[in-house]
């Protein structure tokens, strides 16, 4: 996960990436940041996400649906 962390938010801070680059990388930074338990900081990245990219949804394929969910109440995204 460090490694991961390391390599996505230096790509986010170099500031290369197109907005929908950069909310796929927040969600995969805040999907980590769930999974470690944290909380605080993956709201910070979902929110982030999506003031990147408003269509933007996770995957429910790819991401657990506590995550997906998560996601959603933290943007404030009402129905499916």
């Amino acid at each position: 996960w460090a490694d991961a962390l390391r390599i996505l938010t230096g790509t986010v801070a170099a500031g290369n990436c197109a907005d929908p680059e950069l909310s796929e990388a927040h969600v995969i930074l805040g999907a980590i940041e769930y999974q470690q338990g944290n909380r605080q900081e993956a709201q910070k990245h979902l929110m982030a996400a999506y003031r990147h990219d408003t269509q933007m949804r996770p995957s429910p394929v790819l991401f657990p649906p506590q995550l997906v969910e998560f996601y959603r109440a933290v943007n404030g995204i009402k129905g499916s």
